[in-house]
């Protein structure tokens, strides 16, 4: 009998082996959001160094039969005998995933070059706000016993030295974690999340703020952080946006878009990026009913559902993410007569953004 099972285990084998070689195969995994391995390159040097076996691994492990089905079998699996924790994420309470907050290396280097280029441009004024993840806003829905660093500490230090007036959006987004501020799936607020941390911005720089309404966009986004384990017994997060009738003339540096806006994302798996056509290096974003008042905006991908919130009381709104964009921010200053720039960006990517250790 050991015999048999043993033979149909081989076939079986064998039969998923070939399956993997003779199947169609994909390129980039919208579900996880990353391209896949693809077929590795013979060569003497690769069989010795042993890349060549890895890489091969790799294209086998990403291209296996029916790989996604089984990585949410597996997922389901370690639910059900109770696991909290798979892949840097937190099954927490009420279907959220809650990405681990990890102690950060590069604080003291951020601020420095931050500082660094403020004292290099002058006369402006500066505003910096670092929003804090789910991690810390929404700890209350965390397993008892995790091993996230204390998002606070980075906070403190960020609002201690840094040299601008610091926005801090964090009590008023505890105040408010009853609401549907961040997104169950994705690491990024939501447009709610946002529009309280407007609300903050807006009373530190006095300014009358808009009573907006929200719109429901999409109904069945997953983001990232579904990405890393497909889990598809979790509930899709819907996308909100603010109704402003507004006209804005918008100009993208790297497409022809010209909206805040883009609405093939909403089809796409990446439907986060339906704010402000995603990431890119460069943006304007001008509004006639407003005069003389212009504001410069270096950021990452939180700022992306903040700024429409924001377009109502400026002129002019220049955006630069220093991610993708190559030419001085100092000489884009002199040049556009920048007096007012505000800094937005996430705890739980800046650390390792090269783009804002880059500023200059």
């Amino acid at each position: 009998m050991k015999r048999i099972v043993d033979f149909l285990i081989q076939i079986i084998i064998v039969f998923l082996l070939i399956l993997t070689i003779v199947l169609p195969k994909k390129e980039f995994s919208a579900n996880e959001n990353r391209y896949l391995q693809k077929f590795p390159i013979f060569s003497i040097e690769s069989i010795f160094n042993g890349n060549f076996m890895t890489n091969m691994s790799n294209y086998i492990a990403d291209h296996f039969p029916f790989r996604e089905e089984f990585l949410n079998f597996k997922t389901n699996l370690f639910k059900k005998i109770g696991v909290k924790r798979q892949n840097e994420l937190y099954y927490a309470a009420d279907n959220y995933l809650i990405e681990e907050y990890q102690k950060p290396t590069n604080n003291e280097k951020i601020v420095k070059v931050v500082n660094r280029f403020m004292e290099a441009n002058p006369k402006i004024k500066y505003n910096f706000m670092l929003v804090p993840t789910s991690s810390y806003i929404l700890q209350n829905k965390l397993p008892k016993y995790n091993l996230n660093y204390d998002e606070y500490e980075t906070i403190d230090y960020f609002k201690n030295n840094l040299k601008s007036n610091y926005i801090d959006v964090s009590d008023i987004l505890l105040k408010n974690n009853n609401q549907y501020i961040y997104y169950r799936t994705d690491h990024h607020w939501t447009t709610r999340g946002a529009y309280y941390a407007y609300l903050e911005y807006c009373n530190k720089n006095g300014i009358l703020p808009v009573n907006y309404s929200f719109q429901i966009v999409s109904e069945n986004f997953y983001g990232t952080l579904y990405s890393k384990i497909l889990d598809n017994t979790i509930e899709h997060d819907i996308i909100e946006r603010v109704i402003d009738n507004n006209i804005y003339q918008v100009e993208y540096s790297d497409s022809d878009v010209y909206s805040l806006y883009n609405e093939k994302f909403l089809n796409e798996k990446d439907k986060y990026s339906y704010f402000l056509n995603g990431n890119q290096s460069l943006i304007t974003i001008v509004n006639t009913k407003v005069e003389d008042n212009e504001i410069l905006i270096i950021k990452d991908s939180y700022a992306n559902c903040f700024i429409p919130l924001i377009a109502n009381h400026y002129s002019k709104i220049h955006v630069i993410d220093p991610r993708y964009y190559k030419n001085s921010i100092s000489d884009y200053i002199r040049n556009n007569n920048i007096s007012n720039i505000l800094f937005i960006y996430n705890i739980g990517t800046i650390d390792d953004d090269l783009g804002i250790l880059s500023i200059n």
